[in-house]
């Protein structure tokens, strides 16, 4: 971010977060996001589909884990303490001023999203013959 505003480098892929304050100070322009949907921090950004590159998605997004024998239960409270914290609006909005636009998954929608995720970025990996170094 810092090399993009000092003119070192001429694009950089960033995380919203990263790039809000500089974007709504003006110091830098928004050219697309990388989520199929606008961003509410960015609703007059579009997406890398809307600008042709269709199917486009490549978001970042974080989960909450726990053990692998963690008590059904206590999946189950603090699923429903997180989907309930999700509904409010006061928290959906500082998500969106911090860049975020928050979705709040079950456990089992979690692990569809690591299952597709794998398999998506899985098959770039291969397909473009990158290796670990």
């Amino acid at each position: 971010m810092t090399d993009l505003m000092g003119n070192q480098v001429p694009m950089l892929f960033s995380s919203l977060a990263a790039a809000v304050g500089p974007y709504k100070s003006g110091k830098l322009r928004a050219l697309a996001v990388t989520s199929p949907k606008r961003s509410g921090a960015f609703p007059d950004v579009p997406t890398m589909d809307e600008l042709g590159y269709k199917g486009f998605d490549s978001t970042g997004w974080f989960e909450l884990m726990g053990p692998a024998g963690m008590a059904p239960e206590v999946v189950t409270r603090l699923s429903q303490a997180l989907l309930k914290a999700g509904e409010d609006k006061n928290l959906q909005e500082q998500f969106k001023q911090l860049g975020c636009d928050a979705e709040f998954l079950t456990p089992a929608q979690t692990v569809e999203k690591i299952k597709s995720d794998h398999a998506k970025w899985g098959k770039v990996i291969k397909e473009a013959n990158i290796k670990a170094e």
